[in-house]
Formats: C-alpha cells, structure tokens, sequence
C-alpha cells in the first residue's frame, strides 16, 4: 500500500526538478536556434563570419554559457514554482511560463552587457524552458 504524496513533496521535486532540468532546456533551445540562425544566414556578425565548420563550435559554446548562466534563475524561479505547488499542488503552464520569464528578464536585466540588450529572447527562452518543465513534471506524476 502506498501513501499519498503531500504538497510538500511535490514542491521539493518541483523544485529539485526545475533547478536541474531547465538550465539543460535552455541550452538546448540555444544549440538548436544557434545551429539554424547560423544555417539560414542569420544571427550576429560573430555568428555569420565563420565558416559552416565553425558555427557548430559557436553555437556550442553559446549553449554551454547559456547552461551555465541559466543555473540561478531556474533555481529561483524552482523556488518560486515549488511554492505554488506545495500550495495548490499543482503548476499551471501560464505560472510556469510567467515565473521563468519574470525572473530570467530581471536576472538579465541586472546583469547588464549582451544579457542586457537580449532581454525579450532571453525572455521567450525562459517562458519555453517553463512550460517544458511544468509538462515534464505533469508527464513524471510528480503534479497534477
């Protein structure tokens, strides 16, 4: 026989969840859009410049940047995701999506330099990297 899972259980796997899994959505989003912007001719100077052999390293690198910076807006935006779910157990997708832009935008914004000027991509990535997370948790049982 099995006990219930409460709330609370489901807001530390919200979180432990959306901490992990968004950075690495992020990253691919930027792999993929980097890999197609550089393959239609398309993206930053830097982008454009090199040869097609280069632009799968570019779109690398900028992948892994994205993984790595992305880290503290999921975990805050985890946080505050884990807190509408250990109240109401549940995660709609305009929350997740809201949440992790809010935050990504402001963290963005704080930062200053590229991230500065990139707000609303930065801002469009995160509400996707959201609404993934939120359906990966409905898909693995752990919200309603």
């Amino acid at each position: 026989m099995t006990t219930p899972v409460s709330n609370g259980q489901r807001a530390f796997w919200t979180f432990l969840i959306a901490t992990l899994v968004a950075p690495f959505l992020a990253a691919v989003v930027i792999l993929i859009s980097s890999l197609i912007a550089g393959a239609i001719g398309r993206g930053p100077a830097s982008l454009l410049a090199l040869e097609p052999a280069q632009k799968l390293a570019w779109a690398a690198q900028k992948a892994v940047e994205a993984y790595v910076w992305s880290a503290i807006p999921a975990a805050i935006s985890g946080a505050i995701a884990a807190g509408i779910v250990y109240f109401s157990g549940t995660l709609p997708w305009l929350a997740a999506a809201s949440v992790a832009a809010v935050v990504a935008s402001a963290l963005a914004a704080l930062a200053g330099g590229m991230l500065a000027q990139h707000i609303t991509p930065v801002a469009f990535i995160a509400a996707i990297t959201g609404i993934l997370t939120q359906r990966i948790l409905i898909r693995g049982s752990v919200i309603r």
